[in-house]
């Protein structure tokens, strides 16, 4: 399969592997083959986290800047973090007018230090070399201090990578550059430089002599080098042949051109058969799969790795783990598939030995005083522990496990379907599951079981069997009944003790309107009479004793009003929640906007009561907590309910002071609406305002009070 060169994935690998200590070149022919080496190079130091250095040429800043935005650089972000710096050749090789090696070493020297106390992990620099050819004062020096830069690198925590445009370069200064540079950028690969001449031999007088030296050397080197390979590949060879292993190699095609000895002895095939027909020993249930999954990584060039069963050459078929490996060239393309074969029958079967105890034990371990079982979906086979056949009153030594004969039988008629309905789709269900049913005992007694579920798959995904614990809740469902039948009668006695309160409320209320009420207007009127008799120096106290009896009957009324409003009476509900919005208006200055019906809703007095007093209790707690500046409130009846909203646009409430439950207010509304089969939403944001919603049904539900 072909590579897409653009990716230059060898190189790319090669430039993302660079360290600190090393200095290499790239030799191009044009900006692209540049940019596709320097951009990468700074790109990689910048996700490291290194101090990035690029030297531009003249000109050519603004070209840099695209083609690092084109690669994917945050070119601003990066210098304004000063992960990047951008310089020209003046500030860096030119600084002082004209080219000193001395003053670069000191250049190396302060930006490396600089670097590392700014907290990066290394510095990374690139130059643009084009200025060297169009020549300036001390260029001469060039290739003597390009010479020295590997041996300088060695000394600080910074890797340099210096381009050259070969078109520019004559072939001798070419030359020069490929001897001063361990590793050089060639045919989208970083190659390490056999010609490389240490700094301490380059340049000499007696180069030349050296030159060939150095020659002869690496001519012997590399004939060492070829002995020495193809005695490791006679070794390998060896190797392959030997080890327990099946091991062979396919073409870029997918043909098999090598079939190791330990193939062809266990498959008992000729080397001819094998390379013509290797999948005839591949089991013919797992073929297509094997096949399917191999053509997918092939085409796409992945590593494969899969289970199958190969036969022998006794005809017996076992397991191996095959896995499958790319060769590719320096391009990135591939050139050979190796695959090798371990067999792992003895694996699989104690794998699923082991499956079947590790399933069995964490379901035993899961939770203590519980009982476990599995079920085989092939066989039908099921499996109970000790503790189940207990719970399910059997005795195991006179029992034998069966869904049909033991199981099913137990299960309580009324929950007999949706169990039954479990087993139909335990095939499929690949998720765990919980079901809760009731067994029935042969003495007559109920049991509440709750059964937790999990599947196992088999390797190709299909479920092939079930297991589960099973847990006897009956204690725990009587508890959370009479904890039920507790709430449900503390409940009934709130509404009666809500009910006698406002009895006794009206009550009052009507005793201290018609009773003190009438008693302090007929003080009022003998006063005003007495008044009229006084000589004119007493009336100024005769007129303070009448202003303190009508503040006295406005009290009066004030308190006979809260505790019992005669217009909820009188008038209804709809009348009264406009007089309380009133009331509160006047009170707080907060502006109350009201959509009420046109008529009254006629409902018995309990609820209309309810209604009221909800409400007093919400404006009461926006005054407490709101902060609130408008109140928008509507009654209205929605289908079979009763609808109360209140919105306030003040401070608003969170989820966390919601869900504390700390407030008495919200806890006395809540319980008011469930004591009539209602319920209480409170919605709101921190700034936006608190939207209290009450639901009532217009008919109470029964309540099943024991």
């Amino acid at each position: 399969m072909q590579i897409n060169s653009a990716h230059d994935t060898p190189l790319l690998s090669a430039l993302e592997q660079l360290t600190p200590h090393q200095h290499l070149c790239v030799i191009y022919e044009g900006p692209e083959e540049r940019f596709a080496v320097a951009i990468p190079f700074i790109r990689f130091g910048l996700d490291r986290g290194e101090n990035c250095i690029y030297i531009t040429d003249d000109g050519t800043e603004a070209a840099v800047r695209e083609a690092m935005y084109a690669g994917g650089i945050d070119v601003e972000r990066a210098i304004r973090t000063g992960s990047l710096v951008l310089k020209k050749k003046e500030t860096a090789y030119l600084k002082h007018g004209s080219f000193d090696p001395q003053w670069m070493w000191s250049f190396w020297s302060d930006a490396a230090a600089e670097a590392m106390s700014q907290g990066f992990s290394a510095l990374r620099a690139t130059g643009e070399t084009e200025w060297v050819v169009r020549g300036a004062p001390g260029v001469e020096q060039w290739m003597q201090y390009e010479s020295r830069v590997t041996h300088t690198l060695t000394q600080y925590n910074c890797v340099v990578l210096c381009q050259y445009n070969r078109q520019l370069f004559p072939p001798e200064l070419t030359l020069d550059v490929i001897r001063t540079h361990p590793l050089v950028v060639c045919g989208a690969v970083i190659c390490k430089n056999p010609y490389y001449v240490p700094p301490d031999e380059f340049p000499k007088p007696n180069q030349a002599s050296q030159e060939v030296e150095r020659l002869l050397n690496n001519i012997l080197a590399g004939e060492r080098a070829q002995q020495t390979l193809r005695r490791s590949e006679d070794r390998l060879r060896h190797i392959i042949d030997t080890i327990p292993t099946m091991a062979w190699s396919l073409r870029p095609d997918g043909a098999v051109d090598f079939l190791n000895q330990v193939w062809l002895d266990y498959t008992g095939l000729s080397l001819q058969e094998g390379l013509e027909e290797p999948t005839r020993v591949v089991h013919p249930d797992d073929l297509p799969r094997v096949m399917k999954k191999w053509l997918a990584d092939m085409a796409a060039g992945n590593p494969s790795e899969d289970e199958m069963r190969l036969r022998r050459a006794d005809a017996e078929y076992r397991w191996f783990l095959v896995r499958s490996l790319p060769l590719r060239d320096e391009g990135g393309n591939i050139v050979k598939w190796y695959g090798s074969g371990v067999d792992i029958e003895d694996r699989k079967r104690a794998e699923e030995a082991l499956r079947r105890s590790e399933a069995y034990l964490a379901a035993g371990q899961r939770l203590s005083h519980t009982g476990s079982w599995a079920l085989s979906l092939s066989s039908g086979e099921l499996y109970w522990s000790q503790e189940t056949y207990r719970i399910f009153g059997f005795d195991p030594a006179e029992t034998s496990a069966s869904v049909n004969e033991t199981f099913l039988p137990r299960i309580h008629p009324e929950d007999r379907p949706k169990v039954e309905e479990g087993l139909k789709a335990a095939a499929i269900q690949k998720e765990s599951d919980e079901v809760d049913y009731r067994i029935v005992l042969p003495d007559g007694s109920i049991k509440h079981i709750r059964d937790v579920v999990y599947p196992v798959t088999d390797e190709v995904g299909e479920v092939v069997e079930r297991y589960g614990v099973i847990m006897d809740v009956t204690e725990r469902k009587r508890t959370e009944e009479e904890l039920q039948r507790s709430r449900d009668q503390l409940r009934a006695l709130a509404a009666r003790l809500q009910s006698v309160r406002e009895e006794e409320r009206t009550k009052v209320a009507r005793e201290i309107h018609d009773e003190l009420g009438q008693a302090l207007t007929a003080i009022k009127i003998d006063l005003s009479s007495l008044s009229r008799e006084l000589p004119a120096d007493q009336k100024p106290a005769s007129e303070s004793i009448l202003k303190l009896v009508d503040e006295t009957i406005q009290s009066v009324r004030r308190i006979s009003t809260e505790l019992r409003p005669a217009i909820l009476d009188a008038v209804g509900l709809v009348a009264a929640v406009e007089w309380a919005a009133g009331d509160f208006e006047g009170r707080t200055g907060t502006k109350c906007q009201l959509d009420l019906p046109q008529e009254d809703i006629a409902i018995d007095q309990e609820r209309a009561t309810a209604l009221f007093r909800i409400f007093q209790e919400t404006l009461t707690n926006v005054v407490r907590h709101a902060n609130a500046t408008v109140v928008s409130v509507r009654l209205a009846k929605e289908d079979s309910n009763l609808t109360l909203r209140v919105h306030d646009n003040g401070t608003g409430v969170s989820e966390e002071q919601l869900s504390a439950g700390s407030s008495l207010g919200i806890l006395g509304i809540r319980e008011r609406a469930l004591l009539l089969g209602g319920e209480l939403t409170i919605t709101g944001d921190p700034g936006e305002g608190t939207t209290v919603r009450v639901r009532i049904p217009e008919t109470i539900p029964p309540k099943d009070i024991k």
